[in-house]
């Protein structure tokens, strides 16, 4: 699984899901993501890897 959140409140902005993490499942997500909440200028996108 691999989640896009916006950092400002931390709310979950979008996801997909795969048996394995891949680059596709990681823009799949992200690509919905923006276009889901639109982001202006200046997007800063941080992959936190780990827990």
């Amino acid at each position: 699984m691999f989640s896009v959140a916006d950092l400002f409140d931390g709310e979950r902005v979008d996801y997909a899901m795969s048996e394995r993490m891949t680059r596709q499942l990681l823009t799949q997500a992200l690509f919905r993501a923006m276009g889901t909440t639109r982001p202006g200028k200046g997007l800063l996108y941080h992959s936190r890897r780990g827990w």
